[in-house]
């Protein structure tokens, strides 16, 4: 079976902020640990440096965090920021800065050597979901081992991978990430072909949790129109049809839509 390639979907930190309303830890320590999340824009960025002014520990995180991202990408400084997460993790290893260090240095690990080293950055990023799975770079972790398992763990089967992978619903309570965990689940067992039911279960799932920028999401629904379709749920794919070519309607996809739309309707 070919390799099935996911685009996991990139954390936004204006996005994620607003949906802080249902976590079982303390809402400050979320917010705080969201903070430390690596956003480009030069704004949050530059806001990030200002709160390390006074903070030593933050500075240095931060400019790991800097070295890590900087472009055009250098192997030096990436193995700087490499050791430099490391002494904040063995500093102290179960404050906010230290559980973000463990996320960006297995993050490293998948996507910024010369060669991925994808066994040990799975290993790290279900550690630390294991430890920590009710603090918010806990539940990144299991979002990106979900994509490693699905994606490269090639001595198993697919509908194998697919089972690690399930059930962890209920233990993400970030609505950004279980949002993602059901894309991810829903794409692959519509792309592999395995289950065009569950495709559709975890497709809607991830729609009913709605979207802080609903018109980013025209791929998602227009394949839960086609999954209804091919499914023989005439209604649900009239429905979800219907809400593409109103919400997207410059989509080059809506004129098929619109004359697919008028059979259905009459059969």
């Amino acid at each position: 079976m070919a390799r099935l390639i996911i685009r996991f979907v990139a954390f936004n930190l204006l996005i994620l902020v607003t949906l802080l309303s249902v976590y079982s830890e303390d809402e400050s320590s979320w917010q705080k640990e969201m903070l430390l999340v690596y956003n480009k824009g030069a704004v949050e960025m530059n806001l990030l440096r200002a709160e390390s002014q006074n903070n030593d520990r933050l500075r240095d995180y931060v400019e790991a965090l800097s070295k890590m991202y900087q472009e055009p990408r250098d192997d030096d400084s990436i193995e700087l920021s490499q050791k430099e997460f490391r002494k904040l993790i063995e500093a102290d290893g179960e404050d906010q800065i230290a559980i973000a260090s463990k996320f960006y240095g297995a993050l490293i690990l998948q996507d910024f050597l010369p060669k991925s080293d994808l066994e040990n950055a799975k290993t790290e990023f279900r550690e630390l979901f294991d430890s920590h799975q009710n603090r918010f770079f806990g539940q990144m972790a299991l979002l990106k081992w979900v994509v490693i398992v699905l994606n490269h763990d090639e001595e198993r089967q697919m509908f194998s991978r697919i089972a690690m992978a399930e059930g962890y619903e209920d233990r993400l309570t970030n609505p950004d990430i279980r949002r993602s965990y059901h894309k991810v689940l829903g794409e692959v067992y519509r792309t592999s072909g395995l289950s065009n039911f569950k495709a559709f279960e975890h497709l809607k799932k991830a729609y009913e949790i709605g979207f802080t920028i609903p018109q980013t999401q025209s791929d998602l629904v227009f394949s839960l129109g086609k999954l209804a379709e091919e499914l023989n749920e005439k209604s649900d794919a009239l429905a979800y049809y219907r809400e593409f070519i109103e919400k997207y309607e410059h989509d080059p996809r809506v004129p098929e839509l619109v004359e697919l739309v008028g059979q259905l309707a009459s059969n």
